[in-house]
């Protein structure tokens, strides 16, 4: 049951944005662009009904994860309407995901396990994403531009081969942040280790991981890429594009 907290009947617009720090709003901007564009501004509102009905933001994260893989799941099992819910329910689970955060900031409810939980959510919502993409292509092939209409293209494809796609993609994104995750806590355990030439070598790494959030990340253009594919029946395109990630 939820019921309007205590200290929330005064929560405004205003006093959720001021959690907003500037190098948040500099960090997003730079490896973030959709999120920050799209999905931060509608978050803000839409943490303002969260926090007049009390409602945490560890609870706000199991939302945002259950409708993520709801959404997943309706990308790779159902009808073209069905698809296109499935992609409107994973920009959802973005926008639910700056929710949690944002009221986090705000209540001060910073936990370890909150902190463990919120990106861990996210991983788990990308990779099934990944996944629903070839499944889904796989289970309705009549809605793939390249298995309706192989002429137009110089490589021909089986519905089989977007299985291993899907499968790939999502692989490929652990093993991704399984990498990333260890370099950073190899920089945490070496924090002296600043050389010219160490510190030349992550401002480039700095830039393609900037590059590829960007452009494959479900925070970056990859969301309105989905969308567009749900829309113009091209999710095969998405996934191989996914690949590349």
């Amino acid at each position: 049951k939820f019921h309007l907290g205590k200290g929330m009947g005064k929560v405004s617009i205003k006093d959720i944005r001021a959690t907003y720090s500037k190098d948040k709003m500099i960090s997003e901007r730079r490896n973030k662009m959709w999120l920050y564009y799209a999905e931060r501004l509608p978050s803000f509102y839409l943490t303002w009904v969260f926090l007049r009905l009390n409602i945490s933001a560890n609870r706000t994260t199991y939302m945002s994860l259950i409708i993520g893989l709801f959404g997943c799941i309706f990308l790779a099992l159902g009808s073209y309407g069905t698809k296109l819910s499935g992609a409107i329910m994973v920009t959802l689970f973005l926008t639910l995901d700056c929710v949690d955060d944002n009221i986090a900031r705000y209540r001060k409810s910073f936990s370890p396990f909150g902190e463990y939980v919120n990106p861990l959510a996210g991983y788990v919502v990308t990779a099934f994403l990944y996944m629903s993409l070839g499944v889904g292509v796989f289970m309705n092939p009549n809605s793939s531009l390249l298995l309706t209409h192989p002429e137009g293209f110089f490589i021909s494809f089986n519905k089989e081969v977007f299985l291993i796609v899907g499968f790939g993609s999502s692989l490929s994104y652990v093993l991704a942040r399984l990498i990333s995750l260890r370099y950073k806590t190899m920089l945490i355990s070496n924090p002296d280790n600043d050389s010219p030439e160490n510190a030349k070598s992550s401002r480039f790494l700095q830039i393609i991981s900037m590059i590829l959030r960007n452009v494959l990340g479900v925070s970056g253009f990859f969301m309105p890429l989905l969308l567009l594919a749900a829309v113009f029946k091209l999710l095969d395109l998405l996934a191989l594009f996914a690949l590349t990630g």
